[in-house]
């Protein structure tokens, strides 16, 4: 994967956390619940922009990712 399509999987992650925090501060009525549980899907934020920076973080000094517990 490239450098750009890396960054726009980062811009992806904090667009969809953004949006997903946004939705858990909103005021809003008693009784009246969101569509969407926002806290999964800013879960799922963190985690893609966790994977771009770790792919940013290996492009950028040509070391390749390596999992802990492949052998």
């Amino acid at each position: 994967m490239s450098l750009h399509a890396t960054m726009v999987l980062f811009a992806a992650g904090l667009a969809l956390a953004g949006w997903a925090a946004w939705q858990e501060r909103r005021q809003r009525d008693l009784g009246e619940l969101p569509l969407l549980p926002p806290l999964p899907i800013l879960i799922l934020g963190v985690i893609i922009m966790l994977v771009a920076v770790a792919h940013l973080v290996s492009l950028w000094t040509g070391v390749p990712l390596k999992s802990r517990f492949a052998r």
